[in-house]
């Protein structure tokens, strides 16, 4: 049984972002109002979609993912990582295209992302202008995208599934308030800006300004300056620009605001040691190591709790929940909070995540029938959470989503009705969420998993062993198969198995594959832009001569051919026992 005791901080997404009526003309307000900046701080809010596609709801599993990483920033390379863990626990094959966070290898990062026509794109964008462009174009070629971390301009919204990431202004404004009690609310500070182009350069500079004008009035801004090179910071760039600073307005500067925890940040403090101003309040962005450790030195006041790898987790969770069929939100934020050096021991001594057993191991155990196995995956799982201490809210839920989402699609490839056994979708999710502690939302979706279990057992008990052949064969059709492979997998013998897969499908084993690949081939060809040698692959066939050939014989006309030909769609028929399946 899973332990009673819930001794980690976890918070549930429960408040939705407050959002203020719009001023009639932002444009009419001063700079330091923040009803200037109000289509920036609150972009995609309430807009409407422009033909966003319809989930395929089949699963996440086996599906391609291209991430368009915008350059080999540490927070982009860790973001990377948060990804590629999601993906791996669901899955997903991801092909990662790398930038040099410029505007042109982002237009090469698109072509590329379009020539291979994967099953959804990840884009990090590095202009909030050129993004619109972007997701127009992939959206033009039937690909659905997710845009994260650095917030597109309001018209591309129209085009996108989801945004995901940090509430730049939100928790900037948060950073703003903290900067000010350290600095008594009084005196002069400074801003080292953002990489121009990207969301970040208006949302670090003037939620600070505007916050601070309305909430420490005392305070002003004596300037502000870029430390970026080749889209990149520079450190050398930062601290020159902070010693010009320290020379023009000697001991009136009193705090700088820089746009990050590592790279700028060293130049910034590089340039305070060396003019002996280490009484300057610095924030900034965080929350690297480095970050950290400049926190709990004294060399770094306060930073945004930030952490890329769930930066990354967010944007494959909300991904895989769209693959499954779920309904995602067209905003979703990661958790706000500010690490001091009173907070900085509990981010450093506790990891921002938990590493939860592989979704695979409780899918087997729920085939296999076994309840002891089920109970072992939410132990481990309950004990690498308690393990973590402090988890943010998207990873706990994302796990969640996870299980739930590989139940249900085992339910549906046993062709059992899941919302008989687990109620609707939305009912299932929110007494999900209605769970008051970590412990207890375990023990709810282990019973969850145990009903799955059950259910699955009662359905096998009213089948033959060939009707299970016969419907693994439909539903595995794209991999390697021959009566060997499956009498080795389901303990029969090779010969037995060939005459009664005939009896049962009314065809040989061979005809029967052959005809359920090439029906699904045709299906992709005239309802998809993918070629024929990929829809080849796809389904099975490694020599593209030979599937030209099958499809001929099959179809009667050849691939090219398809698209003209409007073919009512088939079904794939169900076998049940004793009933012989017919194609």
């Amino acid at each position: 049984m899973l332990s009673s005791n819930d001794r980690l901080l976890i918070t549930w997404n429960t408040r939705p972002k407050e959002i203020p009526t719009r001023p009639r003309t932002p444009s009419q307000y001063p700079r330091t109002d923040s009803r200037h900046w109000y289509d920036m701080e609150y972009a995609g809010w309430g807009v409407q979609k422009c033909g966003v596609m319809e989930s395929p709801a089949d699963g996440a599993r086996g599906k391609r993912v291209a991430f368009l990483q915008p350059g080999l920033h540490p927070y982009h390379v860790a973001f990377a990582e948060g990804l590629a863990r999601i993906a791996e626990r669901a899955g997903v094959s991801v092909h990662t295209l790398l930038g040099s966070m410029t505007m042109e290898s982002q237009d090469e990062q698109v072509k590329r992302a379009m020539d291979e026509h994967p099953d959804l794109v990840i884009l990090v964008p590095i202009s909030s202008e050129a993004c619109t462009r972007w997701v127009q174009q992939l959206h033009a070629r039937g690909i659905p995208v997710i845009v994260s971390n650095y917030i597109p301009n309001e018209e591309a919204y129209r085009y996108i599934l989801s945004w995901c990431g940090p509430d730049d202004w939100g928790q900037y404004r948060m950073l703003a308030r903290s900067f000010a009690e350290r600095m008594h609310q009084k005196g002069g500070y400074a801003i080292v800006r953002h990489i121009p182009g990207s969301s970040c350069y208006e949302a670090r500079t003037w939620s600070v300004v505007t916050e601070l004008a309305a909430t420490a009035p005392r305070m002003h801004c004596l300037a502000m300056g870029d430390a970026v090179r080749e889209g990149t910071f520079d450190p050398g760039l930062a601290e020159r620009l902070v010693s010009g600073w320290i020379a023009q307005y000697g001991n009136e500067l009193r705090g700088i605001v820089g746009p990050d925890d590592d790279i700028a940040m060293g130049g910034i403090n590089a340039a305070l040691a060396a003019a002996g101003r280490e009484d300057v309040v610095r924030v900034g962005a965080g929350s690297t190591q480095k970050g950290m450790a400049l926190v709990k030195e004294g060399k770094l006041h306060a930073i945004t709790f930030q952490p890329a790898q769930a930066d990354g987790a967010l944007a494959m969770k909300i991904a895989v929940d769209w693959f499954s069929g779920l309904d995602i939100q067209p905003i979703n934020y990661l958790p706000k909070y500010i690490v001091t050096r009173e907070n900085v021991d509990d981010f450093i001594s506790k990891k921002p995540e938990f590493t939860a057993v592989s979704i695979e191991l409780l899918t087997r155990a729920v085939v296999a029938g076994s309840e002891q196995d089920v109970e072992r995956f939410f132990e481990d799982s309950y004990q690498s959470l308690l393990s973590a201490e402090l988890v943010t809210p998207e990873f706990f839920n994302g796990f969640a989503i996870e299980v739930l989402s590989a139940l249900i699609h085992v339910l549906k490839m046993n062709e059992i009705d899941e919302q008989a056994l687990l109620s609707d979708y939305e009912s299932l999710y929110k007494n999900l969420f209605n769970q008051k502690t970590p412990r207890r939302s375990m023990e709810w979706m282990m019973n969850m998993a145990k009903e799955a279990l059950r259910a699955i057992a009662r359905a096998r008990q009213a089948e033959t062993p060939i009707v299970r052949i016969i419907r693994y064969v439909q539903r595995n059709y794209a991999e390697p198969l021959s009566l060997k492979i499956l009498s080795s997998q389901f303990g029969i013998s090779a010969p037995y198995l060939g005459r009664q897969f005939h009896l049962a499908a009314g065809k040989p084993f061979a005809t029967f594959l052959n005809e359920l690949r090439i029906r699904k081939a045709d299906e992709l060809l005239r309802y998809t832009t993918l070629k024929a040698n990929e829809i080849a692959a796809r389904i099975g066939y490694s020599n593209v001569n030979y599937f030209y050939t099958l499809f001929k014989k099959y179809r009667g006309y050849y691939p090219s051919e398809s698209k003209s030909r409007a073919c009512p769609e088939e079904e794939t028929p169900t076998p049940a026992q004793g009933d012989r399946v017919i194609l």
